[in-house]
């Protein structure tokens, strides 16, 4: 039976996995601050709200896949065979 590779074993793995969480968590952050504004809690014109919530949920289930997309990585010449 092979052992699993652990995300820790591999420094550019996590440092990607790393980079699409704070991505995420960005977006959260823009989705809330759009909810916020068109609340009223955040002196801008409501308007601004509905897209800046929305461009925040499609960045958040979007946006480690479109960065993810050129990362994937080759596999060794050993492995090609």
């Amino acid at each position: 039976m092979s052992e699993e590779p652990n995300l820790l074993d591999d420094p550019v793995a996590l440092r990607r996995h790393l980079i699409a969480s704070a991505l995420r968590f960005a977006m959260v952050g823009v989705v809330m601050v759009g909810i916020a504004i068109t609340y009223g809690r955040i002196a801008q014109p409501a308007w601004i709200g509905i897209p800046l919530a929305l461009g925040g949920m499609v960045g958040f289930f979007y946006g480690p896949k479109w960065i993810g997309k050129n990362w994937r990585s080759e596999k060794p010449e050993d492995e090609k065979r």
